[in-house]
């Protein structure tokens, strides 16, 4: 591990080592889906649409033409079990490029300002996503990113950190969409709304509007932003 090379930095995070990982070894959390009209999709619990296609085809292109750097850019992150936390469309990339491995830095998360290890490694897969400079340009997180992953969050039986906290004004969901990067009330609000729809639940009762009505706003209100 080279002193010069980009690492990982962030809240709760700790690089282990950085280094070269065989691709047989690596664990994936994206799930290849069948869509109804037959396509096939790649669900990751980061991406509300899965894995863009696309982005994967720039990446691996860039691997075939020798003009990857791994060591200029923030590389993939993993668990110290081989689990990717972050990296995983440069890792079905490098396997489209027919490469047998791939630049890792090896992570541990960890307990800090009262939120478990498993909550800071949801927010660095969000924020690893969101506005950074980036190998391929355009590939970043969506506000229905935040929303996705945010909502499961909440609905994570494991995840004690965020839940529909209704009774306290869903604090532990502000609190979350903060550590994502937004300050902005009024848009907490609107994602705070959009998630709660997401999970099921009850939003805000705006006069003469349908639930999807309210999601129609919610969305363009964002877009204006």
């Amino acid at each position: 591990m080279k002193d010069w090379w980009k690492r990982p930095i962030a809240p709760g995070l700790r690089v282990v080592d950085m280094r070269d990982v065989p691709l047989k070894d690596l664990d994936g959390h994206a799930q290849p889906y069948k869509t109804d009209d037959g396509t096939w999709i790649v669900r990751n619990v980061i991406r509300a649409k899965g894995i863009d296609p696309s982005f994967v085809t720039q990446y691996a292109n860039l691997i075939r033409d020798g003009l990857w750097d791994p060591y200029y850019y923030v590389p993939p992150v993993i668990t110290i079990d081989n689990k990717i936390v972050a990296g995983e469309g440069r890792f079905v990339a490098h396997q489209d490029a027919g490469e047998k491995t791939m630049h890792c830095a090896i992570c541990e998360f960890f307990e800090v300002d009262g939120k478990s290890a498993a909550y800071w490694q949801k927010m660095y897969q969000s924020n690893e996503n969101a506005g950074r400079q980036r190998e391929v340009q355009g590939n970043n997180r969506t506000e229905e990113d935040v929303i996705h992953l945010t909502t499961y969050m909440c609905q994570d039986d494991e995840m004690t950190d965020v839940w529909f906290d209704h009774e306290d004004d869903y604090r532990s969901i502000r609190t979350a969409l903060k550590d994502q990067g937004y300050k902005d009330s009024k848009k907490i609000n609107d994602l705070v709304e959009a998630i709660k729809i997401e999970g099921g639940h009850e939003a805000k009762a705006v006069k003469g509007y349908t639930k999807n009505r309210i999601k129609y706003v919610i969305a363009s209100e964002m877009k204006k932003d």
